[in-house]
């Protein structure tokens, strides 16, 4: 008897719920330019990473998809179901839009974005998101994106919330 725990590989769209920490939202050409993919293809072809919440899934990774999905109509989407908690979760989605973001490296060094995005996970954390604060604040500072003294106090407070001295930075 194979006792392994299954997860489904496609749900309902009314099943899915938004990442409430997520930095970023789609822009209506972003989600037009899915749903045209979509209708081409016939299908959505790479599963939209969710995490089990209750009352259905929490988006990990592919928003686009799915509101491109919901735009089309569709009441299906594939799903790949990720055993992960929320602040794996929240860090994922993080990590996941610098790299799928056509404008990556203005985005990466824009700290009115990483700020904001850093402080709302270190509200929601606290200390334990010390570790990707302190690298994604070392990443503005190795860029010289922190010029502004607004900003330059903001990443050491956050640092000072996580117990990291800003000299580590």
């Amino acid at each position: 008897m194979n006792n392994e725990i299954k997860h489904p590989t496609a749900t309902q769209t009314s099943k899915l719920k938004r990442n409430k920490l997520k930095p970023r939202r789609p822009t209506e050409d972003q989600i037009s330019d899915m749903a045209q993919s979509i209708k081409a293809i016939g299908q959505i072809v790479m599963p939209i990473d969710v995490r089990p919440v209750k009352g259905g899934y929490e988006i990990v990774d592919g928003e686009i998809r799915w509101l491109g999905a919901i735009r089309l109509g569709m009441d299906i989407v594939p799903i790949n179901v990720l055993s992960i908690d929320a602040q794996t979760a929240n860090e994922f989605s993080l990590i996941t839009n610098y790299i799928t973001n056509d404008e990556s490296t203005d985005f990466e060094l824009n700290p009115e974005i990483i700020l904001p995005s850093l402080e709302r996970l270190v509200d929601e954390f606290g200390v334990n998101a010390g570790e990707i604060v302190l690298e994604k604040l070392a990443f503005l500072e190795e860029h010289n994106a922190m010029g502004s003294p607004e900003h330059q106090a903001r990443a050491v407070a956050l640092l000072q919330r996580c117990g990291i001295a800003s000299k580590d930075l």
